[in-house]
């Protein structure tokens, strides 16, 4: 018998189907786009040990003790972690000589490549350790030497026997030429007079 529920049967499953496939497809694609991958407990680990993994870099300073002159200079080595230290060989002297070692001594002054206090050997190379980047790419140790064929003093090079040195030069400017020091000389002397005399030799130098 042809009745209206047998006629929309067929029609009422069909739409039972699609609806349930679409939420099917809508699960599938819910879960698909919701799917993570998340690391165990062992790989955070292992990322958080490489990530505070120390980046050592190993330091062959060549070292000799004035006060020792019959002891041979000698190279000594030092590791630091690059992860705390500046991307420059000076930065690493200085975190040597204020953590590891503060017997270590070498000029430094401007850090910026203009003084030239920081001049030395570096890995076989002349040049200035403010300016000098340390070398990540190779295990190699940096070597530090002295300039060659130098003194400590730069400025004593070629004017030893009349170089007095910084401190002495700049004591000449301590003097505002009041004349006090002429008037209550007691051997007549006129000390401001001289000191305005080398601070004239010193302009005209």
């Amino acid at each position: 018998m042809l009745t209206v529920q047998n006629i929309l049967r067929p029609c009422l499953r069909s739409t039972q189907l699609r609806t349930a496939t679409c939420s099917l497809s809508n699960i599938r694609l819910i879960s698909s786009s919701k799917s993570t991958s998340f690391a165990t407990p062992a790989e955070e680990h292992a990322g958080q040990q490489s990530s505070t993994a120390n980046e050592s870099k190993e330091f062959s300073i060549y070292r000799w003790n004035p006060d020792e002159p019959s002891k041979k200079p000698s190279l000594q080595t030092y590791s630091i972690d690059l992860k705390k230290c500046g991307p420059m060989v000076l930065d690493a002297l200085i975190k040597i000589k204020n953590e590891i070692d503060p017997t270590l001594t070498f000029r430094r002054s401007c850090r910026e490549g203009i003084c030239g206090s920081c001049a030395m050997n570096i890995d076989g190379v002349n040049t200035l350790a403010c300016l000098k980047r340390i070398n990540k790419e190779t295990s190699a140790p940096v070597k530090i030497y002295p300039l060659p064929h130098t003194t400590s003093c730069p400025s004593y090079w070629w004017n030893q026997d009349e170089y007095l040195g910084p401190a002495v030069l700049m004591q000449a400017y301590r003097c505002h030429t009041i004349f006090n020091c002429t008037k209550t000389c007691p051997k007549g002397l006129n000390p401001a007079k001289a000191i305005s005399h080398i601070k004239r030799e010193m302009a005209t130098a």
